[in-house]
């Protein structure tokens, strides 16, 4: 019914050629953006495999980000946060939701499906998975997710 789309430019892409197939309004939403990653934003892992917590704060669900970043927790969160608005202003809607990989391993984390692997190791470009919202307990229902 609706393709919802983080404003950055791959996503924005990506909803635009979808748009083209299924012929549906494209909303661009800010607050599915990609995990900020502070001064480590743009860097090739590859340049900052070697920084002090870069495990912790790259592989893992916690609280640890990096400078002037935002946690794996706070991403998972504020992930949450706009798909349960979505989903309760969309009511039996279907809704194609395209963000990023990172910000999709913190709110898969949330939801209790946890890796040790980025998002670089764990989805493709392009990988897709159902996901419904039960309105009576106000929780989300994944598949479980599998690496690539």
């Amino acid at each position: 019914d609706f393709i919802v789309s983080s404003p950055l430019g791959r996503a924005v892409n990506t909803a635009i050629n979808c748009q083209k197939i299924l012929n549906t309004p494209i909303i661009n939403l800010n607050d599915i953006t990609e995990r900020n990653l502070g001064l480590w934003q743009g860097l090739h892992i590859s340049d900052i495999k070697a920084e002090e917590n870069f495990d912790e704060i790259f592989h893992q669900f916690t609280a640890m980000k990096p400078i002037g970043g935002e946690s794996a927790i706070d991403c998972g969160t504020r992930i949450y946060n706009a798909l349960q608005i979505l989903a309760r202003n969309y009511t039996n809607k279907n809704l194609l939701v395209i963000f990023h990989g990172e910000a999709l391993r913190c709110f898969l984390a949330k939801l209790g499906q946890q890796s040790t692997q980025n998002a670089y190791e764990l989805f493709d470009n392009g990988s897709t998975f159902h996901l419904t919202y039960n309105h009576d307990d106000k929780n989300f229902h994944s598949e479980t997710l599998t690496a690539k």
